[in-house]
């Protein structure tokens, strides 16, 4: 069995770059989202959009780097009702 990719650091580069080996697809939106966050910032004047992107990120980072986790989380996608997903 293949070792997962590292856990990153959470920082806007080290989520990019994990993004791009675990799930390369997902970057435009990655870069959409983080423009949002920081528009977001600046006109709440708050850092905590930022913060909350990062968090995000890292948690879809952290499911997509290990397949197992990955499998489970699918399958309670699937099973979830259509209110309840993100």
């Amino acid at each position: 069995m293949n070792a997962p990719v590292p856990r990153p650091e959470q920082t806007p580069d080290a989520l990019r770059a994990a993004l791009a080996v675990v799930d390369p697809k997902r970057l435009p939106e990655m870069r959409r989202t983080k423009d949002e966050a920081f528009a977001k910032a600046v006109e709440w004047q708050s850092l905590s959009p930022v913060r909350s992107w990062v968090l995000a990120w890292a948690r879809d980072i952290e499911i997509a780097r290990r397949p197992d986790l990955a499998a489970r989380h699918a399958r309670a996608r699937s099973n979830a009702p259509s209110s309840t997903r993100q």
